[in-house]
């Protein structure tokens, strides 16, 4: 995984944590570290943190191989185009420099479509690799948002039980059950939910599973075309930092992002051919900030589709002619730029408190994998 490190970054489409967000709103608390602490000091805090993440992280994994695999088949197929190949030979001495890890696999520069790099990606850098890594990602994200569509359908059929399920958790950990009230109008248990989803007339007479697979794809197609994107860009940025700091490149600031091209020296990289420690640090250092960077662009791009979905979808649609016209309006950009949830406590919480626990989250989502990626570079790994 740390030899494709585009895979740690990328944005969830299941929430991990949702599962013990609504256990913890059912017993009247917030999300945080005094309720995991609660919740791991029963005998079943353990089981039932499980039964929460483990469904999201295994979703999550699917769709992941998913996107990889048919980033990594685009791509290969997009790098044997013309368009994308290099102006001169890469194996001639008149072409740009390659990091030694980088190998050239055929007479044309282009990697061989097979399962070993369907799986951890190229190894070329291909002519415009920007615009052919915006391209595979458009196509990855078409694939996948037809693929997540049933699963998300899948998805609110069970929160539409989340309440009986919450109510047996919260039975077993032996915490307070919620209110009746909050009970009424759901299913007993998720196996009635499903009895009454699949004996409903919605699901006899239409395809239901593939309810809103048009957005879905749309808004795949353009976030993952932008993560791809902007994660190349950090990709070819660390190596100009890998670089930088052996010396590979001509260290003069004014040539930091376009170098020219020098032959290495013996004292550049050790007997073994790898970097020095320091440069294999900054170069993870610089991914893991790309790489956040570059999931949340991919969030930020996908907003405005989600929101004129929930618009033309919701009151809006039947009280005007124009709905999303008629949101900027009246609202302005805010509601297609601003994520749900800050919608919904923009008027309980401070700007600050929204901000440090965005953050928070972020780093709890990332910082496992950003710094076992650093770990990685540092013990020796290529990155």
């Amino acid at each position: 995984m740390f030899r494709r490190p585009s895979k740690l970054f990328r944005p969830s489409r299941v929430d991990t944590f949702g599962g013990l967000k609504h256990l913890a709103l059912s017993t009247d608390q917030n999300l945080s570290a005094s309720f995991i602490r609660s919740l791991m000091s029963s005998k079943q805090g353990l089981i039932a943190v499980t039964l929460t993440i483990l469904p999201p992280l295994l979703i999550n994994t699917t769709l992941g191989f998913l996107l990889f695999t048919s980033h990594s088949f685009f791509s290969l197929s997009l790098a044997k185009l013309p368009f994308f190949h290099h102006p001169h030979d890469p194996t001639s001495s008149s072409s740009n420099y390659h990091p030694s890890h980088l190998d050239l696999s055929e007479t044309d520069g282009t990697d061989r479509i097979n399962l070993h790099t369907l799986m951890t990606g190229p190894s070329v850098i291909p002519y415009h690799p920007t615009l052919l890594s915006a391209i595979a990602g458009a196509g990855a994200g078409l694939l996948q948002g037809a693929a997540f569509t049933p699963i998300e359908n899948v998805v609110k059929l069970l929160r539409d039980s989340a309440s009986s399920i919450t109510s047996i958790l919260l039975r077993v950990l032996q915490l307070p059950l919620p209110k009746p009230a909050t009970t009424v109008n759901t299913p007993a248990s998720p196996l009635q939910a499903l009895k009454q989803f699949l004996s409903s007339e919605s699901w006899v007479k239409s395809p239901s599973w593939w309810t809103g697979w048009r957005w879905a794809m749309a808004r795949d197609a353009i976030s993952y075309s932008v993560f791809f994107a902007a994660f190349d860009v950090t990709r070819r940025v660390a190596l100009r930092v890998r670089g930088f700091m052996t010396g590979t490149y001509e260290q003069s600031w004014s040539n930091f992002i376009l170098f020219s091209p020098r032959q290495p020296t013996p004292n550049d990289e050790d007997s073994s051919g790898h970097a020095p420690t320091s440069a294999r640090v900054a170069q993870a250092v610089t991914i893991v900030t790309g790489g956040v960077m570059a999931s949340v662009a991919a969030e930020v791009v996908s907003r405005p589709i989600r929101a004129s979905q929930k618009i033309l979808s919701g009151p809006e649609a039947l009280s005007s002619r124009y709905p999303l016209l008629h949101t900027y309006k009246t609202q302005g950009i805010k509601p297609f730029i601003r994520s749900e949830t800050s919608l919904a406590r923009i008027a309980s919480e401070s700007p600050l408190r929204r901000a440090v626990k965005r953050l928070g989250w972020r780093m709890a989502a990332v910082g496992p994998w950003g710094f076992g990626f650093l770990v990685w570079a540092w013990v020796g790994g290529e990155v």
